[in-house]
């Protein structure tokens, strides 16, 4: 049980036997379940009429319980009593639709044959689960990245019908799994790397460096998922393309995070997967026996790498593959063929007051522009030089060069003309650039000369001087100032707000130890207020016995009496001192 409890991340864990669970819920139970829900939901939604999608569909929530024995409306099964339910199944049908998914299909791929549960399922705690035609990806979400996803749906409705070529993530269903008492949210995707194709090495690319090196338990599987500084260590010179293709994904990238920009989601990444071809050309010829299986061409519209981008399809002859998976052309520094397969991924986190304070508390300890979280704007920018900088290259043909060549003289001359028209511009009106040079030399000299008499130090970097203050003794001191842009008045305010959440800590944590020592002190006096109380009582015991079984000296009697009195006087004092 311990090892079971080890290997837990997230919700995700193992049970003593081996199996995988998800919020304790088996793997096999909760395919079955999925399974069970997308059949029903998708044979009722065959028999509503085809409709235009309106604002209200976007809301909809469909719920059926399907009982262990089975009910009028779902059949018997052994996974135990559970609720399904349907998030928008209009404006989902209207997605299927619009990628050429028949509603036949989509209910073939997901439920004639078990699920495969992927065993590389990453450190998000999210369990994946492929189709058995290798055309979509379940995967179990969090409350707030489902929630999310319902407020995008409007919006990403409307990317979908300006620009189905895109490389963001397809969305075919979002769907809910109540069992046990627990809320288990999972959402339908395209599949972005075929599993028939062998992918020799894959990038998860964010643009960022902080951190961003894979560990050295992911190094140990098969096909380890690297990162950014393990690009650009292992792949200097990036992924050559040609200038079409180049063009199209820059395009693509480019219109994809303008959008993504707009929704105010930043923390997002590629997932590049690259095949080698001349490599595994090598290895089918090494091999005794090849993989009988061929890869297939995938169903869904816009679903291939290829299609997702804003490229014909007619350019991919320069490799002459006869790929069928959608894979992007493209060359490594070796000159080898290679064939990418790209998505942007992870689009659900939104730039919340958590991520706000996570990247200022970030920036406080490393350099703010190289952390992963970071405002939308600025991510978005990053993430486009990254891609169209470094990780994708273009190729120029020897026509191009030359092209490019003359470009570049061409650009000399213009500015060697643009001199000699700037100079008769400046002689023809000297007298204008004389009093505008003499004003701007002027102001500078008298800073300076106020710097030169009064020993006063010039401004520091990125600082211009604006004037002079005068302070409480009555000297007058430069004025430096520097521009602050929206952004950093926010990390200031954000800054701010810490400290000032940690200060108001502190004084509830003083406020409460006061208290408790009070308390403590108070508890203290009243059990010292109570031993006396007994001690009195026993001096009166004491006193009554010997008076009535003996009768003793009258002036020990006195002094027993004086001294039952004094205590009793002691008693009342410490008592109204305690009131």
């Amino acid at each position: 049980m311990s090892q079971a409890m080890k290997k837990t991340i997230g919700h995700r864990g193992i049970n003593p036997t081996g199996e995988t669970t998800y919020k304790k819920t088996t793997s096999s139970a909760l395919k079955g379940a999925i399974q069970l829900g997308i059949t029903h939901t998708v044979g009722s939604l065959t028999q509503k009429p085809e409709r235009d999608v309106l604002l209200q569909d976007f809301e909809v929530v469909d719920s059926i319980f399907f009982p262990n024995e089975g009910s009028n409306l779902t059949p018997a099964h052994h996974y135990g009593d559970f609720k399904f339910k349907t998030y928008a199944p209009i404006a989902f049908r209207y997605f299927r639709e619009m990628f050429g998914i028949r509603p036949d299909d989509y209910m073939y791929s997901l439920c004639n044959e078990r699920l495969i549960e992927l065993s590389n399922s990453g450190a998000s705690g999210s369990i994946f689960y492929l189709s058995s035609d290798d055309e979509y990806i379940i995967k179990t979400v969090q409350y707030k990245e489902a929630e999310f996803l319902q407020k995008l749906l409007p919006g990403y409705f409307m990317n979908l019908n300006q620009n189905k070529r895109t490389l963001l993530p397809k969305f075919y269903g979002l769907y809910c799994v109540q069992a046990g008492g627990k809320n288990i949210r999972i959402v339908v995707m395209n599949n972005l790397l075929p599993s028939a194709v062998r992918m020799h090495v894959k990038f998860d690319l964010k643009g960022s460096t902080y951190k961003r090196r894979a560990s050295a338990k992911e190094r140990e599987k098969a096909v380890p998922t690297f990162k950014d500084l393990d690009f650009m260590q292992d792949m200097a010179d990036g992924l050559m393309l040609d200038n079409d293709m180049y063009t199209a994904v820059c395009k693509t990238i480019q219109r994809d995070c303008l959008l993504l920009q707009s929704f105010k989601i930043m923390d997002y990444s590629i997932l590049l997967g690259i095949h080698n071809l001349d490599q595994a050309c090598r290895e089918r010829d090494s091999e005794a026996a090849a993989d009988p299986r061929k890869p297939q061409g995938q169903k869904s519209l816009y679903s291939t790498a290829i299609e997702a981008i804003q490229a014909e399809t007619a350019s991919m002859g320069s490799l002459d593959t006869e790929d069928k998976t959608g894979g992007i052309p493209a060359r490594n520094s070796k000159g080898e063929r290679l064939l990418v397969y790209i998505g942007i991924i992870d689009i659900l986190q939104s730039y919340r007051l958590a991520k706000k304070l996570e990247h200022s508390w970030k920036a406080l300890v490393h350099d703010g522009d190289t952390v992963s979280v970071h405002r939308p704007g600025f991510y978005a920018d990053r993430f486009q030089r990254f891609m169209c900088n470094f990780v994708f290259r273009r190729v120029l043909r020897k026509h191009e060069s030359c092209l490019t060549e003359h470009s570049a003289n061409l650009t000399r001359y213009k500015e060697k003309n643009s001199e000699h028209i700037l100079t008769r511009i400046r002689d023809q009106h000297s007298n204008e650039m004389e009093l505008i040079n003499w004003s701007l030399n002027a102001i500078d000299s008298i800073f300076t000369n106020r710097r030169s008499l009064q020993h006063e130090p010039a401004c520091p970097k990125e600082t211009f001087p604006s004037g002079y203050v005068m302070d409480g003794k009555g000297k007058t001191q430069m004025l430096c100032l520097s521009v602050l842009s929206v952004e950093d008045v926010e990390d200031l305010y954000l800054l701010g707000v810490m400290i000032i959440g940690l200060l108001m800590m502190g004084a509830c944590a003083f406020l409460i130890l006061r208290m408790l020592r009070k308390l403590f002190e108070d508890i203290k006096v009243l059990r010292k207020k109570m031993n006396f109380s007994f001690e009195l009582e026993e001096r009166k015991h004491r006193l009554g016995m010997k008076s009535a079984g003996n009768k003793a000296d009258t002036n020990n009697d006195r002094e027993e009496e004086d001294n039952a009195i004094e205590a009793i006087d002691e008693f009342a004092f410490l008592e109204g001192t305690l009131d």
